[in-house]
């Protein structure tokens, strides 16, 4: 049986964006003498640019993010995370997928910022003194997504001499990487039951409205699961496969027909739901 080591890798996302906003020390001094309040009462951040104007690249950063997020685990802290090698194709036509959208929305906002920076001095009044916007080259530069692929650490080949501490430190690695595992395998069962239980909860009252991403959401995350599952989890897995049948299945049409249906899908949905609390 492979190792974890040779069943995964670390990834790691990091995102760039100039956000058009600039902390302003004289208007934060004048508001607060204005309200007889101590200086370190707040902050003022003006907004070189109306803030919609920057609003859909922040919703593309978000989504490289959410993407990102969908195809990898926890591991330990500071933004670093597994990808299973199983997933490592997946997870990288779908970043490529969102970092193209990301680079067309920037593109799109550098386009128009000429005639936003325009206007700023008309828009923004005194509150440009003392200020100036900088250039597209400038700006353009500001935003960026990169992702960094590491491998992932191995006891059996930590060299580093650190004397009588080397063994504990050998020791502490295969206590993270067990650790992580765990944390891996819970987080794959508390995102399955997150679903299950929205499906529950919704079907569970007759006249609610839903879309079909209640039960899409579900699908994709179940056909994503048989991938992150680099652990193993046979009882993951078990019940991944149920909820697969059993729910993801269904045709949302149909559940908004069939009120006998929806009420047999949201019973299911609380079985499935009772089931994986002995697992989580």
């Amino acid at each position: 049986m492979k190792t974890i080591n040779e069943k995964t890798v670390l990834v790691q996302m990091h995102i760039s964006m100039w956000t058009g906003r600039v902390k302003d020390a004289n208007v934060t001094m004048e508001v607060c003498s204005t309200k007889n309040s101590e200086s370190d009462s707040g902050d003022w951040r003006t907004h070189l640019i109306p803030k919609k104007q920057i609003q859909k690249v922040e919703a593309a950063a978000a989504r490289c993010r959410a993407v990102h997020n969908e195809w990898t685990l926890p591991w330990l802290d500071g933004g670093v995370r597994v990808l299973p090698a199983t997933a490592f194709m997946d997870y990288t036509a779908a970043i490529r997928k969102a970092k193209e959208e990301f680079d067309q929305e920037v593109n799109s906002f550098l386009s128009k910022y000429p005639e936003l920076a325009a206007t700023a001095t008309k828009r923004l009044g005194k509150l440009l003194e003392g200020k100036h916007l900088p250039n597209v080259q400038y700006i353009k530069d500001r935003f960026g997504v990169a992702t960094t692929i590491l491998p992932f650490p191995n006891s059996k080949d930590f060299r580093v001499d650190l004397g009588d501490a080397t063994e504990e430190i050998k020791q502490q690695v295969e206590n993270n990487i067990k650790e992580m595992g765990q944390r891996a395998t819970k987080d794959l069962w508390e995102r399955m039951e997150i679903l299950v239980h929205k499906i529950q909860e919704t079907l569970s009252k007759p006249d609610k409205v839903f879309r079909n991403s209640l039960i899409d959401n579900l699908e994709d995350f179940c056909k994503k699961a048989s991938k992150l599952n680099f652990t193993e989890d046979e009882e993951l897995e078990n019940i991944r496969k149920e909820v697969f049948d059993t729910l993801a299945k269904l045709k949302p049409n149909n559940l908004r027909e069939d009120k006998e249906a929806r009420k047999d899908a949201a019973k299911k949905a609380s079985d499935l739901i009772e089931k994986m609390k002995s697992y989580m």
